[in-house]
């Protein structure tokens, strides 16, 4: 049996096991080039054979997912040890684009820079390698360093068993080497006791076992009349599905080896480009307002004016994102992240408040306000004045907008909402 353990707890961790560990090994240890595997703990498999859990303390001890949404990859190559081999598996990383990729029974005694390369070309990665014992066994796990990164706080705590895998937020994933249940097989199986022991390690640990997407089977022997069974699955904790509620598990294309990758993904609901935001802060940059003015008229186009000005600004959006970059760089996704904290509050009277109790109190102050209903009974009608308008105000209201009253109208608006779907605030027509 080959599986292994992501444990995020906030920090998020991950560990894995791995079989056909020689008995004589006493704590082998192999170092990529940030992470170790330690070995340690025992548990059983299918025919009662012993069983060493890994622990992959090398990731820095603590894992912190600096980016919300996963995609796992877990897959049992049956041997990364071919040229041909690894660039089938190079092709499959590149059209799936995981974030973390985990291969069982790698059959490679060492894992060098130049073998993780040929196996994933991605450039910000780290890895961590438990070795093959022979040719059997060898596991591989890779991680993108952009959604994944290390804390050096000391080790965790060892696995002595599987229960003690009980923390808050965990996955345990791979080639678990036994079906829980008859229909995961083809043509049926009779349960045996390895079935029962399994699905009593899913009940007793309290694991979510995930539907399969798009296949039943994840292995198969590739005969004329196959045996197929589902040996691959990823489980997880009810504290992992509160975190991750739309995670979907699912089968890949198989590319090489008899078993299909199958795939976790924390988040596989595609909502499109984020929509355009202007920000307020780029008016106070010294060029912006002779950037946008030049941009502005830059444009030329044909149509009428309604038509010219949704034009004019899809231009002047395009120069905006480009501008941006150049001028800040990544701030705007930081203060997009700040913005998630409350640091300073200014009230209706222009008080600032900055600390959390006093902020806290203004907040429910505001929403008590806004939500409590007004006293009186001002929904009668009785006393309003019904008389119809005069004849020039009916003229006025027909007539067509001045220019003088849509600028007072732009001015008396929220210099930070954004009235319209092009996502420019207020702010730009009133200062450009």
């Amino acid at each position: 049996m080959e599986t292994e353990v992501i444990q995020p707890a906030d920090p998020y961790q991950m560990s894995e096991s791995a079989n056909s560990l020689s008995a004589n090994l006493r704590l082998p240890c192999k170092e990529s080039s940030k992470a170790t595997v330690h070995l340690g703990g025992i548990f059983k498999e299918e025919e009662q054979m012993l069983h060493r859990i890994v622990r992959l303390s090398g990731f820095g001890s603590e894992i912190r997912v600096t980016k919300f949404h996963m995609k796992i990859i877990s897959w049992n190559t049956r041997g990364l040890g071919s040229k041909k081999k690894r660039r089938v598996v190079k092709d499959f990383l590149r059209s799936e684009k995981p974030d973390v990729v985990m291969f069982q029974e790698t059959k490679k005694e060492e894992c060098d820079r130049r073998f993780v390369g040929s196996v994933w070309t991605a450039r910000n990665k780290d890895w961590a390698a438990l070795p093959a014992c022979g040719a059997s066994g060898g596991i591989l796990i890779i991680w993108d360093t952009k959604k994944l990164s290390r804390e050096e706080e000391g080790l965790w705590v060892e696995l002595s068993d599987i229960a003690g895998l009980a923390s808050p937020r965990w996955c345990v994933g791979g080639d678990f080497n036994v079906i829980r249940r008859s229909s995961e097989k083809l043509g049926g199986s009779r349960l045996t006791p390895s079935m029962k022991d399994f699905d009593d390690f899913i009940s007793d640990c309290e694991l979510i076992d995930l539907p399969l997407r798009s296949a039943s089977f994840t292995w198969s022997n590739m005969q004329v009349n196959p045996v197929c069974k589902r040996l691959d699955r990823f489980l997880y904790s009810n504290e992992w599905e509160q975190t991750f509620p739309q995670s979907i598990q699912g089968v890949l294309p198989r590319w090489t080896s008899d078993h299909w990758p199958i795939v976790l993904e924390t988040n596989p609901f595609k909502w499109g480009p984020t929509p355009f935001r202007f920000e307020n802060m780029w008016l106070q940059h010294p060029s912006f307002k002779e950037n946008f003015g030049r941009w502005w008229r830059e444009f030329q186009g044909n149509g009428w004016e309604g038509h010219k000005f949704m034009r004019k600004l899809q231009f002047v959006k395009a120069k905006l994102k480009v501008w941006n970059k150049a001028s800040f760089g990544e701030l705007s996704g930081q203060w997009q992240e700040n913005r998630k904290f409350i640091k300073e509050l200014e009230n209706e009277n222009g008080q600032m408040m900055n600390n959390s109790e006093s902020i806290k109190e203004e907040i429910l102050r505001y929403f008590e306000k806004l939500y409590t209903s007004p006293s009186g009974e001002s929904w009668r009608v009785e006393g309003l004045d019904w008389s119809p308008i005069s004849g020039e105000s009916a003229v006025r209201l027909e007539s067509p907008f001045t220019e003088e009253e849509i600028c007072k109208a732009i001015f008396q608006m929220d210099r930070d909402k954004a009235p319209g779907p092009d996502g420019f605030t207020i702010a730009v027509f009133q200062d450009c």
